[in-house]
């Protein structure tokens, strides 16, 4: 905790700097400021290897000062680095906020989590055009942030609804997918999104036909539909 002093006083001496520069003296603004660029990212990974001391409150604590630590910053130099530690943070604090309220009900984690992953989706989406830096940084993002929605459908496989839920999630992911590769003009992020849409076609036929057949079953039988109908193309266009 007397390193998360030192964030806030760093934080405090941002904001303090950025509202009255002249309040604080130069020599001294500097050298507060690069203490909490360094104890920032140490206090997060010291406390990593203490989790036996510290229980849940005390890392949303931390992880959400060292979010604001990196807002004031971002702030003084709109870096984009700032900007990803901040998505990050930010990201991994509403999470532990989450779990701490919904550490007994998984599934609502889960649709959680799927949610904040989707919401930095969106924000990714409506951010990727403006400069070519800018592009590739988002890139980067929309493709881990297909990871945690991915992972995110896991929390609630055990659940009733467990296949509604996780059509509806790839129907969400399809759906980011085919947006992306229309914004950034790249076929492959439509890949994803057709991909999640032949996943989805398996979901609700199985739920659909009775008695319930395996999911390889039912693909093969689509492939064989796929055969017919190429068979058939075939011999209608050469005629």
């Amino acid at each position: 905790w007397q390193l998360a002093l030192l964030i806030i006083v760093s934080i405090g001496a941002g904001l303090l700097g950025s509202i009255k520069p002249q309040w604080i003296p130069e020599v001294f603004r500097e050298p507060i400021e690069q203490t909490g660029q360094f104890v920032t990212p140490l206090v997060l990974i010291a406390s990593l290897f203490v989790h036996s001391q510290l229980n849940i409150v005390s890392y949303q604590v931390l992880f959400a000062l060292a979010t604001l630590h990196y807002i004031v910053a971002w702030l003084q130099t709109r870096s984009l680095e700032y900007e990803a530690a901040i998505r990050v943070l930010g990201h991994a604090t509403l999470l532990l906020v989450s779990w701490g309220v919904f550490s007994d009900h998984i599934v609502t984690f889960g649709g959680y989590a799927f949610v904040l992953a989707s919401l930095q989706q969106v924000y990714s989406l409506l951010r990727v055009k403006q400069t070519t830096l800018r592009r590739r940084v988002e890139q980067w993002w929309i493709c881990c942030l297909f990871g945690l929605q991915l992972g995110a459908v896991l929390f609630w496989q055990s659940d009733a609804h467990s296949s509604l839920l996780t059509v509806f999630a790839l129907l969400l992911i399809g759906l980011t997918g085919l947006t992306a590769a229309l914004r950034l003009r790249d076929a492959r992020y439509g890949y994803v999104g057709l991909a999640s849409l032949v996943f989805v076609t398996l979901i609700t036929t199985r739920q659909v036909l009775d008695p319930v057949w395996s999911y390889a079953a039912i693909a093969i039988l689509f492939m064989c539909m796929a055969w017919v109908m190429h068979m058939l193309y075939y011999r209608l266009r050469t005629r």
